[in-house]
């Protein structure tokens, strides 16, 4: 039996929250651009990635010559405009990454050095960047919090924004990373409670565009 008072009190808190992040969700889903989402999947990056160099002196992605050859404008177009937003995103953060062997380097919030960039399973969360985006790593315990939040129990098919934010948020993962899932849509929280198969899941986000793949460790 689902206690009426606890009910009340997280219906009351989602609207609070609401009110105090929306602001920031806005802001993360006006960086998404408007890339056809049918075309960007993981076939699309695996077929790009030959295409895609890595600069280590500037620290950015950069598209190959040979591609403008090969590609379809509209292949053309979506790849540019993913490499832009990473490209964007490593602008911003240049200081905390370093170039290693083709690979970068950055670093680690829960290890306190520098790394190669490679998913910790044993984190309760952890990340890596790609050319296409970002490659989230969300342990088991981390889901369980989601799954036990009140927000998360009381909200239901209410779910907004504004919920999955305060409730990815106050389940200790970092404000940037709620924002970018929560730019990815409503249904993106129960994807990856659901996927969950007791080892963690995997959520592969690609920048450019709302489209997500959320996947079993």
């Amino acid at each position: 039996m689902v206690n009426i008072k606890k009910l009340i009190l997280s219906y009351l808190a989602v609207t609070i929250i609401c009110l105090t992040v929306s602001s920031y969700v806005g802001s993360a889903a006006s960086n998404i651009q408007n890339v056809k989402e049918s075309n960007v999947d993981q076939g699309f990056v695996q077929k790009m990635s030959q295409y895609v160099k890595l600069d280590s002196k500037k620290k950015r992605y950069y598209l190959s010559n040979q591609a403008v050859n090969i590609l379809t404008q509209e292949e053309l177009d979506q790849v540019l405009q993913i490499i832009k937003e990473t490209n964007s995103i490593l602008n911003r953060h240049q200081s905390e990454f370093i170039v290693n062997n083709g690979k970068f380097t950055y670093k680690h919030p829960d290890q306190g050095g520098m790394r190669i960039s490679t998913i910790n399973t044993k984190a309760y969360w952890d990340y890596d960047l790609f050319w296409w985006g970002h490659r989230f790593y969300f342990h088991t315990n981390l889901i369980r919090a989601i799954k036990s939040h009140p927000l998360y129990i009381a909200a239901g098919a209410a779910m907004t924004t504004g919920t999955i934010n305060a409730i990815l948020t106050s389940s200790g993962l970092p404000g940037w990373i709620a924002n970018i899932l929560v730019a990815c849509g409503l249904f993106t929280l129960g994807t990856i409670v659901y996927t969950d198969r007791g080892r963690g899941v995997y959520v592969d986000a690609f920048h450019g565009t709302v489209r997500f793949k959320a996947y079993s460790a």
